[in-house]
C-alpha cells in the first residue's frame, strides 16, 4: 500500500451543502479514484476510536453476534449525528435494511413560542435493527460545532440487557431488566420478600443490574486531550492500514451513509437559534459526587 489519504469528516460539512449527497459522493469517488492507484481514502470520525467508543462497540458487537439486537435508542445533535451513525454500524455490521420516518409535525413549543424544541422524535430501522433518535435539530449559526445538548447518548440490546455509551468520552454502562421466572404463581415461593434463598439460586437475581465498563467517570476534556485523543489517532490509523477492516469495504460505506442521508432528509432543514455559553452546572456534580460518595 502506498500513499494513504486520511482525513476526519465533520457532518455539519453536508448540512451546510445545499446538496446533502454531495459531500458523501465526493467521498466514495475518492476512494474509488484511490484504489485505482493503490491508495486508499479513508473517512474518520474520531469518535468510535476513543476508548469508550471502542468498549461500547466490542461490547454491543459481541452481544449482537449471539443474539439479534432488538433495539438501538439515539440521542445526539445534527452535528453528531454522522459519528453516532458509524458506531452503531460498526457495532451492527454495518450492513441490512435501512428505513426511517420523518418526526411528527409539532406546534410551538407550550409557554416558550421563540424556543425550539430540544429534540425531534424519528424511528425506523438501521442495518435491520429498530431505532428510535432522539435528534436535535437547531443550529447556532454562529457556533454550529457546539451547543449540542447531548453530545453521544447510544444503547443497544435486547430482554438480556443492554450496552450504553452515556457520554462521548463515556462511561460505558451494562445493564438489564428484572425479571422473575414463575411470576405467575401465587405462592410464597414466588415472592422476593417471602422466598430470598429461593430466589437467590436464579441468575436472574444474582446478576448485578448494572456494570460500568473502564472507568467509573468520563475524563475532563483536558485529560482526553492528553490520553484519549492519542489513543483514538493510533486506532483510527491502524485501521486505516489494515486492509481487511470492514469500514474499507462499499457496503459498509453506502449503509452508513444511506442511513445518514435518510436521516437528514427526514429530519429536514436545520432551525437556526443563537445560543449563549452553557451556564455553569447545580449542584456541581463533583461536589455532589463527594458528598453523596
Amino acid at each position: 500500500m502506498g500513499l494513504l489519504f486520511f482525513f476526519f469528516f465533520q457532518a455539519e460539512d453536508g448540512i451546510r451543502d445545499s446538496v446533502a449527497s454531495r459531500g458523501l459522493g465526493d467521498v466514495y469517488k475518492r476512494q474509488e479514484l484511490a484504489a485505482r492507484h493503490g491508495r486508499r481514502y479513508h473517512v474518520n470520525t474520531f469518535y468510535p476510536h476513543l476508548p469508550a467508543g471502542q468498549r461500547f462497540i466490542d461490547y454491543a458487537r459481541q452481544s449482537a453476534a449471539r443474539n439479534r439486537p432488538a433495539f438501538v435508542e439515539i440521542t445526539t445533535s445534527l452535528q453528531l449525528l454522522y459519528s453516532s451513525l458509524d458506531m452503531v454500524c460498526r457495532a451492527l455490521g454495518g450492513e441490512g435494511t435501512f428505513a426511517c420516518a420523518g418526526p411528527l409535525p409539532l406546534d410551538t413549543l407550550p409557554g416558550r413560542p421563540d424556543a425550539p424544541w430540544p429534540f425531534r422524535a424519528i424511528q425506523g430501522v438501521i442495518c435491520g435493527v429498530p431505532f428510535s433518535l432522539n435528534l436535535q435539530t437547531y443550529l447556532d449559526p454562529a457556533d454550529p460545532d457546539h451547543h449540542s445538548l447531548v453530545m453521544h447518548r447510544i444503547a443497544i440490546g435486547g430482554p438480556e440487557g443492554h450496552v450504553l455509551l452515556a457520554g462521548s468520552y463515556g462511561p460505558v454502562i451494562w445493564s438489564h431488566p428484572i425479571y422473575a421466572p414463575d411470576y405467575a404463581r401465587s405462592d410464597a415461593q414466588a415472592s422476593y420478600l417471602l422466598s430470598p434463598q429461593a430466589h437467590g439460586v436464579s441468575r436472574f437475581n444474582r446478576q448485578p443490574t448494572a456494570l460500568t465498563f473502564g472507568p467509573a467517570r468520563g475524563p475532563s476534556l483536558c485529560e482526553a486531550v492528553a490520553s484519549d485523543f492519542p489513543v483514538a489517532i493510533h486506532a483510527a490509523l491502524d485501521e486505516l492500514v489494515a486492509a481487511g477492516a470492514p469500514v474499507h469495504t462499499s457496503p459498509w460505506w453506502h449503509a452508513h451513509g444511506q442511513a445518514w442521508l435518510g436521516i437528514m432528509r427526514a429530519a429536514g432543514q436545520p432551525v437556526m437559534v443563537k445560543q449563549p455559553a452553557p451556564p455553569p452546572p447545580h449542584p456541581d456534580p463533583e461536589t455532589y459526587l463527594r458528598e453523596h460518595a
